[in-house]
């Protein structure tokens, strides 16, 4: 509750963490609707690129990127989770993400 309150009241500019994560007022947000490539513990060569282009685009994005807080649907190591209208669909069409859920896909194959 308190993590959230701070968000809203915050007036930071927020920077992306890695293709599916950002921070705002030092607050990890989860966005909710897909899974992009890990970048911190990929698993190949392929999937470490995905993740910096995935990261990339949502850089991109989120100076004009609309969010609202929704509940999280799984363990989320402390970070909020938002969802973005139009987002997901986007960034899977270009290869940089799979929804979420069901499962982690294998960027490596």
């Amino acid at each position: 509750m308190l993590k959230t309150l701070l968000v809203m009241l915050c007036f930071a500019t927020p920077h992306v963490v890695d293709g599916d994560t950002f921070k705002a007022c030092g607050v990890s947000i989860r966005l909710s609707d897909y899974d992009a490539p890990e970048l911190f513990h990929a698993r190949c060569a392929r999937e470490r690129r995905l993740a910096e282009y995935a990261k990339v685009e949502l850089a991109r994005r989120l100076p004009t990127l609309r969010y609202h807080l929704v509940a999280c649907a799984t363990h989320n190591y402390g970070r909020l989770c938002a969802f973005s209208p139009g987002l997901a669909s986007e960034m899977i069409s270009r290869g940089l993400a799979s929804p979420y859920p069901p499962g982690k896909r294998d960027w490596c194959s």
